[in-house]
């Protein structure tokens, strides 16, 4: 705003106003043309008709005729903006990291030193481990976000543990074979649902599809519509149920595309709530982990694998997650090697402490390229979950590729 800008400064963009002025607009008809004549094509269709996925055709440029007025994107634009929250900027999203294949004394190792090296939480696959004091010793639960990995019976032992605590914890639990216990009322399952643990148990994940598709994201949308209404007729309410759900989202590696997938993501899960009546939830309520799509072992070296995590990380903060978790680019998360464990800590660093990405409420907002895709996606999704529901649901859908 000009009253916040020096005299100097407000010179300066006058100046730059100025300038941009001496360009005149060219629209796509005067572009296209010239492009005719620079690559020698004889139709412009030969460069316009991109084919990206199944149902989805994409020209590599747009302008604003290519999606005018769109009201209903705009009304998704800063829906994950937290107001300062944290201290921390427009846009805030949480750094954890994850460790898998250890007992309880070396996983608190890395865990405290993934903490103290700038994490601001920890994923555990805890399967077998028995001493929870051991595990989570010298760890301030109130600092730290924590996610748990394993099977029901741990985790409710680790909820007996934390109850005495009467610490501020919160996170995350991904139960293994939740599906199941949901469709069999396990009472275990229905009390972490019904209480106020400050823990999210209902985690959306489909290991099945390959990631940066469209049928991932349909499926796991009617994966959430199969818990809903599984819950519902366990009778928990509406509200406790999303409050408890998060999306877990490997991430590929078409860098437009992921940032497009998970905005689609948000916003269709959002229809969904508004469809069960869920008119006080908002776009932003839904909590999204990305996850970097994995070492690729020797068929990638580890500086690819570092840009790769650094372009996969990129497109996750732009798209809105709220979580990212980047995998380590040497041997992924069953590696105690800290030199790349650091590293991959340190590229949600950059972003914030060089980048600034974090001061921007939502970058993408306005681009006509992302969305123009973006709605095409929606559609294109929209469409495929449709279908899913209407030839039986996720629960059958599941059963048929066993």
């Amino acid at each position: 705003m000009i009253n916040k800008l020096t005299l100097g400064e407000f010179e300066d963009a006058l100046l730059m106003q100025h300038f941009l002025n001496d360009f005149g607009s060219a629209d796509i008809a005067k572009w296209e043309r010239q492009v005719l004549k620079d690559l020698g094509l004889e139709s412009i269709e030969q460069l316009t008709q991109v084919p990206l996925a199944t149902g989805i055709t994409q020209p590599p440029y747009a302008d604003i005729t290519s999606n005018p007025e769109n009201h209903f994107l705009h009304s998704y634009r800063y829906c994950t903006t937290n107001s300062d929250e944290h201290g921390q900027g427009a846009r805030y999203w949480l750094n954890m990291e994850r460790f898998e294949g250890f007992g309880a004394a070396k996983l608190n190792q890395l865990s405290l030193a993934a903490l103290t090296g700038g994490a601001d939480g920890i994923i555990l696959v805890v399967d077998g481990v028995k001493h929870w004091k051991q595990l989570l010793d010298g760890i301030a639960l109130s600092d730290c976000y924590l996610g748990i990995e394993g099977n029901l019976q741990d985790i409710l032992k680790l909820v007996d543990f934390l109850g005495p605590l009467k610490s501020d914890h919160q996170g995350f639990f991904i139960i293994n074979g939740m599906l199941e216990h949901l469709v069999n009322e396990t009472p275990g399952v229905l009390g972490l649902l019904k209480g106020n643990y400050g823990f999210r148990s209902l985690i959306l994940q489909e290991p099945v599809t390959e990631p940066g598709t469209l049928d991932e994201l349909a499926l796991l949308l009617s994966q959430g519509i199969f818990i809903i209404n599984t819950s519902l007729e366990s009778d928990i309410p509406l509200l406790n149920i999303l409050k408890n759900m998060q999306i877990n989202l490997p991430l590929g590696d078409s860098y437009l595309w992921e940032i497009c997938r998970l905005r689609c993501l948000r916003i269709l899960f959002h229809q969904v709530a508004q469809q069960y009546g869920a008119t006080d939830y908002l776009p932003g309520s839904l909590t999204i982990q990305a996850t970097t799509n994995g070492f690729q072992g020797k068929q990638k070296n580890q500086n690819q694998q570092l840009l790769r995590n650094t372009t996969q990380t990129m497109a996750a903060v732009f798209g809105g997650c709220n979580i990212v978790t980047v995998v380590p680019h040497q041997n992924g998360f069953g590696s105690d090697d800290q030199w790349s464990r650091r590293i991959a800590r340190n590229i949600s660093h950059i972003l914030i402490k060089e980048c600034h990405l974090h001061k921007m409420a939502d970058p993408v907002a306005g681009s006509y390229y992302l969305e123009d895709l973006t709605d095409k996606m929606l559609r294109e999704v929209w469409s495929r979950l449709r279908q899913l529901e209407s030839s039986g649901g996720y629960l059958n859908h599941r059963e048929s590729k066993i």
